[in-house]
């Protein structure tokens, strides 16, 4: 859509802003017109996303549009813009009063201005004086008025009746006994854990749990806990109202780590050690000794046998298990180790989320853009820090790189100069040139040491902070993602400060 060439402003309460206006080439991406008296410029300030005039290109608005704003065009009040040239005002014509010469006297007997003129003729006519005319003869107003005093009707007052008490000639007497609930009662509601070992098995429970040390459960807190009797690392779910739960669990420990971010590897299940049995040693029967008869005089005994010992059996003993300690959670110098910042802007629609007016419906779409449209950047004014702590990192790889760039229209002075910084990972074909960009920042140990050391409760605040020329950023295009141990803890389209977040647990304060 192509806007007219000449516009008028008109009709405002400053002379000086009406003129008529005419193309003035593009100002920033937009059409601008410029006065042909007054100088000043029609141009659209993408800061605001609003239409302006102002007396010079990119200036302050002497009158401005709705913000934000959408049209291509000129989107000033009616009232004052129209387009083509302005209209020729037709003088309005003087009424001349110098030749009128009246009295006028206000009231209900006026006097009468007509003089007669006497009539001058061979015979002298006597000339009849005017009579006067009462215009008020028919406004009469009588008016009387009467006070009425109001009658007060007193409201009766009831007297109450007394009555004499009912006697029943009745009694009750006895024990009565109360049963109460000294058990914790169970609602219809379970809650979910996965097994950190087989990620695809579910416990559900209906029990009460309470976390030693206090605190409440959150999703994708890591515990070891005892799963109907066995010692087990789980990573809490949440809650369903679709499952009754069969599961007996014991939360044993604090949240030891968050498994949307590797926490499992802080928890080890504690194996129950294997009894050892204790052998009983089998009896062997004593032999009894049966004496033999001779009929000879000399009586000859028989020798009494030799009991043999039965070997008494042995039980090796089974070695017990010794558990393995449950790891130490790292440091928050150690969470910021490696912790990577990715910044990227995708103009075209194959890339961008349905949501804005794309055609991409994967997780690689493009989900944020200022005007909720694609293709809306293409300016070098998109360079920015990104602070922690109010500390600007650097790429670990690259100290001298301590910026992001979404510049995409190319050249210019440096910090608007286009990096050509071309996406190369996945939608994008290999050898990708257009609008995208991408750009990352990966932080090393030393600077990450220095981050933790500014934070008192664990917590590190980011923030997108504009290092564009005259800090005019172009805001509101730029997709942000933060990644530790290439696990993606954050993804949104901010500016200014956007996030405070424990880089070890993944909690984010409001």
């Amino acid at each position: 859509m192509s806007c007219p060439t000449e516009y008028c402003i008109s009709n405002t309460s400053f002379s000086s802003y009406n003129d008529f206006f005419t193309s003035n080439g593009d100002y920033d991406g937009y059409p601008s017109w410029i006065g042909s008296s007054n100088g000043y410029y029609i141009y659209f300030k993408t800061i605001t996303t609003q239409w302006c005039l102002s007396n010079t290109l990119g200036g302050s608005c002497l009158l401005s549009g709705k913000s934000p704003c959408t049209t291509e065009c000129p989107d000033l009040f009616d009232t004052y813009l129209s387009s083509g040239i302005c209209p020729t005002n037709t003088p309005t014509p003087t009424n001349n009063c110098s030749v009128l010469d009246f009295n006028s006297q206000f009231d209900c007997s006026p006097i009468s201005f007509i003089t007669p003129t006497p009539t001058v003729t061979s015979t002298q006519t006597p000339t009849p004086s005017p009579t006067t005319t009462n215009v008020c003869n028919l406004i009469n107003v009588d008016a009387h008025i009467i006070t009425i005093s109001p009658t007060i009707t007193p409201t009766p007052t009831i007297t109450p009746s007394t009555s004499k008490p009912v006697t029943r000639d009745c009694s009750f007497m006895g024990d009565v006994t109360f049963n109460t609930v000294n058990v914790n009662i169970n609602c219809p509601i379970s809650k979910q854990f996965n097994d950190c070992n087989e990620p695809n098995i579910v416990y559900t429970t209906t029990d009460v749990l309470t976390i030693p040390g206090g605190g409440e459960l959150t999703e994708y807190m890591v515990f070891n806990a005892n799963v109907d009797g066995n010692t087990k690392c789980i990573s809490y779910k949440g809650v369903t109202y679709d499952i009754i739960g069969g599961n007996s669990i014991t939360i044993n420990t604090p949240a030891l780590g968050y498994s949307n971010i590797g926490g499992c590897i802080y928890c080890q299940p504690t194996r129950t050690p294997t009894p050892t049995p204790t052998g009983t040693p089998v009896p062997t029967p004593s032999p009894t000794q049966t004496p033999t008869q001779t009929r000879t005089p000399t009586q000859t005994s028989t020798p009494t046998p030799t009991q043999t010992p039965t070997n008494t059996q042995t039980t090796t003993p089974t070695p017990t298990y010794t558990p393995t300690p449950t790891g130490t959670p790292p440091t928050i110098d150690q969470c910021l180790t490696n912790f990577k910042v990715v910044v990227a802007y995708y103009a075209e629609a194959a890339y961008c989320s349905t949501a804005i007016g794309g055609t991409c419906t994967t997780s690689d779409c493009q989900p944020c853009n200022e005007r909720n449209t694609y293709g809306g950047h293409t300016c070098n004014r998109a360079r920015f820090y990104i602070s922690a702590n109010l500390i600007n990192v650097y790429d670990d790889s690259n100290p001298s790189k301590n910026t992001v760039s979404l510049n995409n229209v190319g050249t210019g002075v440096f910090p608007n100069t286009d990096d050509y910084n071309y996406p190369t990972i996945a939608p994008f074909p290999p050898g990708y040139v257009g609008y995208s960009r991408y750009d990352e920042i990966t932080i090393g140990s030393t600077q990450a040491a220095l981050i933790a050391a500014s934070s008192l409760d664990g917590y590190i605040s980011f923030a997108l902070v504009c290092a564009a020329y005259a800090n005019d950023c172009h805001d509101g295009v730029t997709w942000v993602r933060l990644y530790r141990n290439d696990v993606e803890i954050y993804s949104g389209c901010p500016t200014g400060s956007f996030l405070k977040i424990n880089p070890c647990t993944g909690q984010i304060k409001p």
